[in-house]
């Protein structure tokens, strides 16, 4: 998604992402807390008070190692805080070690 908005609307099935068969709702959200438009704590925020998203996994990615931050997205219903690696291929090992772990 580009922003925080566009994950709302997609999540949400509205708009340009209406058409379930085209966009289904994911098992697995990977969320950056930094997006333009509505925030990933907005967007977590939304996702734990919408019945249809509630009980989806989300795993907040950031390159932030802010230990405030984590504790905000855990008590916000985070299933897990991922600090971003700084390589490329890190950052892929750590992606297939996240969709490993929750799916």
């Amino acid at each position: 998604m580009h922003d925080g908005d566009d994950a709302i609307a997609y999540l949400s099935g509205t708009g340009k992402f209406a058409n379930r068969d085209e966009h289904p709702l994911p098992q697995l959200v990977l969320l950056d807390l930094k997006m333009p438009g509505k925030s990933g704590f907005d967007v977590l925020r939304w996702i734990r008070h919408e019945e249809a998203t509630k009980d989806l996994h989300v795993v907040v990615m950031t390159g932030s190692e802010d230990v405030n931050a984590a504790n905000r997205a855990y008590k916000m219903g985070a299933n897990s805080f991922v600090v971003k690696s700084p390589t490329h291929d890190e950052l892929v090992k750590q992606l297939r070690e996240v969709k490993n772990h929750w799916l």
